[in-house]
Formats: structure tokens, C-alpha cells, sequence
């Protein structure tokens, strides 16, 4: 499971991702109602064009023939790489998180999942 966590102080965001990570989660950081809008529609994005080629493959809009064609998976997205686990589970997912300095957004860190 992924969270999206929004929240503009520097200092109780750090804390916060720490301990959801800690927790055993995948973190997306957002600074701010904006930046976490973003994120989200590029999310829905991939997800749609992963369901679509999902019922392509499986030739129908039946979820109960789609579905099982979704851990085939293999997608180039806007989000990266999308495949999936035995479990189901995003397969090397990554989390960046941005910092916004001078009013300029630069890449604090990067975190890949295993593979």
C-alpha cells in the first residue's frame, strides 16, 4: 500500500513519513494541496491505461476476464515502470519527494522498492 501524504511544514512531514515508512508503507510526499492533486490524476492515468490493456488482453470489459490479465502486466508509464508481484503488490515502485527552496522544487531522495 502506497500513502499520500500532504503537508507543508518541512519538519512534521520528515516525521511523519518517517514513521509511516517505519510502519511498513510506501510514502508519496506532497507539499501541498496542489502538488497532491498532481500526483494523484498521474496515478489515475497509468491505472487506466494498465485496466485497458488488461481488458485488450483478456478481449473484454468483464472485470471477471480483465482481472486475471492484470498481473501480466508490463507498463512504461507516466509514474514509471508499473508490474506486479506474485502478492499483487506494485513491483519496484519508486517515491520521490521534493523540497521547494527559493521557490524552486529540487529532488530530496528517491526510494525504490525491491524488484
Amino acid at each position: 500500500m502506497k500513502i499520500l501524504l500532504v503537508e507543508d511544514d518541512p519538519t512534521l512531514g520528515e516525521a511523519v513519513m518517517l514513521a509511516v515508512r517505519q510502519a511498513g508503507f510506501a510514502v508519496d510526499w506532497s507539499r501541498d494541496g496542489v502538488q497532491a492533486e498532481t500526483a494523484l490524476k498521474t496515478y489515475a492515468y497509468d491505472a487506466m491505461h494498465v485496466l485497458i490493456a488488461a481488458m485488450k488482453r483478456a478481449d473484454s470489459s468483464d472485470p471477471a476476464k480483465y482481472l486475471a490479465e492484470l498481473p501480466k502486466t508490463d507498463y512504461q508509464g507516466v509514474t514509471g515502470h508499473i508490474r506486479f508481484d506474485a502478492k499483487g503488490d506494485l513491483a519496484g515502485g519508486a517515491v520521490t519527494l521534493y523540497q521547494v527552496k527559493n521557490g524552486k522544487w529540487q529532488t530530496l531522495e528517491t526510494v525504490q522498492s525491491g524488484k
